[in-house]
């Protein structure tokens, strides 16, 4: 072993700059620490903030909301032929709005939105008026005597 070459330790060491490494290699761990917690808190709180979901969930509500009364109608059995044509009425318009939604669901706008849900409370009330037996349209009376008394009168003159 005396042939073999001696190293000299002193240059395989870098105790000068183990503390510099060290210390960045902390700084930079608390760092991302620091990052991470701020993220966490601050993602959260800018979502409840802005109200982002808002519009969806009042479309997702209005879907619900439109499906519901749909599978009302639709289940419907009506007392009287007047109530089971004024449900398929309802059912017909159900209908023709679900296309109208179908078709419009992701661009439906807020105030789209809160229309469509005044017309399906409008329609759940009328919905509910048939289910308690009571139609919402009513038959009307002509009250013919006064038109025919002048048509008597007229042809009972020559037509004059």
């Amino acid at each position: 072993m005396a042939g073999a070459a001696k190293f000299d330790k002193s240059l395989f060491t870098a105790n000068f700059k183990r503390d510099y490494v060290a210390f960045s290699a902390v700084a930079i761990f608390v760092l991302i620490v620091l990052a991470e917690v701020g993220l966490a808190v601050s993602i959260p709180t800018y979502f409840v903030r802005s109200n982002l979901w808002e519009l969806q969930i009042a479309r997702q509500d209005l879907l619900k909301d439109f499906d519901s009364l749909r599978g009302q109608c639709n289940r419907f059995v009506g007392k009287t032929p007047e109530l089971t044509e004024e449900n398929n009425i309802l059912a017909w318009n159900l209908n023709l709005m679900s296309n109208y939604i179908r078709i419009n669901q992701k661009k439906l706008q807020r105030d789209e939105v809160r229309s469509l849900k005044e017309d399906l409370q409008q329609m759940r009330q009328l919905q509910g008026r048939l289910r308690s037996g009571k139609p919402f349209n009513r038959p009307l009376k002509l009250k013919s005597e006064k038109i025919l008394a002048s048509f008597r009168n007229e042809l009972a003159r020559g037509g004059k």
